[in-house]
């Protein structure tokens, strides 16, 4: 120790920069998950069921994790993880195993249908035995085995979270469970929130942000983490997952719907286009001087008749007349 950091021992208040030195010095998590996944932290991922794709995106996860690959822009390290699921074998080696490929340890609820006070001393025991870091609990409500109405009881969910944290003193747990619509005052939250969300170190919550996206996927991060609040990515159907912009995808979205309308009506306006795509005129404007900088589409005629076509057609799909208005670009007038 430094004479100057021994100049504050025992002081409550300190200086930014022993603070700092403090807790950089500190600070030796060893992240299997960047940021997300990590010995010593409870993560818990919420999501719709059947809809946001959260054991497909933990076996994805898992693979990354085994290669020592990073995953969703973030690093990962090589960690022996066990994943205890819900589903019956056949269904999860279909859907899951097949794509994925395998954690190095199973466990299915319903091979051995334990209560979550009976699992955590199991999970302790085996996983010191085997040199697991990590457990995964899919989904974590099989395990509760309570009725709707426990969910609600905070002295019955503090027990059982206890077991959570008795667990994840030692090991990464990360525990799966499913959001509900209309559970909350905003319209959609977790089951039994209160106990469940508050007592867990980082919570991730999987949304399918835009329904005119279907394949994107939004990580919501919240809790004792560095991560982004919000991680776009791809479901891809090769079991990739990639990241990606919502924001590009949604304006490549915008121009190939304006280029699909002017295919299907053979030549529009473009205050015609706008109206009917429900968008404002500006975005439209820059969504096609874009796509003519690009040679996709070209405007044809002036003044009030000027219309936009896809490059190289005419009224019929022929090439226009030469020496007319309507065979004229003129880059210089209005795009409207």
């Amino acid at each position: 120790m430094s004479d100057e950091a021994g100049e504050f021992e025992g002081r409550l208040l300190l200086p930014l920069h022993e603070q700092r030195r403090r807790h950089e010095a500190e600070d030796q998590t060893a992240w299997i998950w960047d940021q997300l996944i990590a010995p010593g932290y409870l993560t818990r991922i919420d999501g719709r069921p059947k809809i946001a794709g959260k054991s497909s995106l933990l076996f994805a996860l898992c693979t990354a994790i085994r290669n020592g690959e990073p995953f969703l822009g973030f690093e990962t390290r090589q960690a022996t993880i066990a994943y205890c699921s819900e589903q019956r074998w056949r269904t999860l080696n279909a859907k899951l195993i097949e794509p994925f490929g395998s954690p190095p340890y199973l466990h299915l609820y319903h091979d051995e249908p334990l209560s979550l006070g009976e699992l955590v001393p199991r999970l302790l025991d085996e996983t010191e035995e085997l040199g697991v870091e990590c457990v995964i609990l899919d989904t974590f409500s099989k395990w509760l085995r309570l009725s709707a109405g426990g969910r609600f009881d905070p002295d019955v969910m503090a027990e059982q979270m206890g077991h959570l944290e008795t667990l994840s003193q030692r090991l990464a747990v990360v525990v799966c469970d499913y959001t509900r619509k209309g559970e909350s005052a905003r319209g959609e939250g977790t089951l039994g929130a209160t106990e469940q969300t508050g007592r867990a170190d980082i919570l991730i919550e999987v949304k399918a942000p835009d329904p005119e996206q279907p394949r994107v996927r939004r990580l919501e991060v919240s809790g004792r983490s560095d991560a982004p609040e919000e991680i776009d990515f791809l479901l891809s159907p090769d079991g990739r997952f990639q990241p990606c912009d919502l924001d590009d995808l949604q304006a490549l979205a915008s121009v190939e719907a304006i280029v699909s309308l002017i295919e299907r009506e053979g030549g529009m306006s473009g205050t015609k286009i706008a109206a009917a795509l429900g968008r404002r005129k500006q975005g439209v404007v820059a969504d096609l001087g874009a796509l003519r900088a690009d040679g996709r589409v070209e405007k044809v005629g002036a003044g009030p008749g000027t219309v936009w076509r896809l490059t190289g057609t005419g009224r019929n799909g022929s090439e226009p007349d030469a020496g007319t208005d309507a065979g004229t670009d003129r880059s210089d007038a209005p795009l409207f």
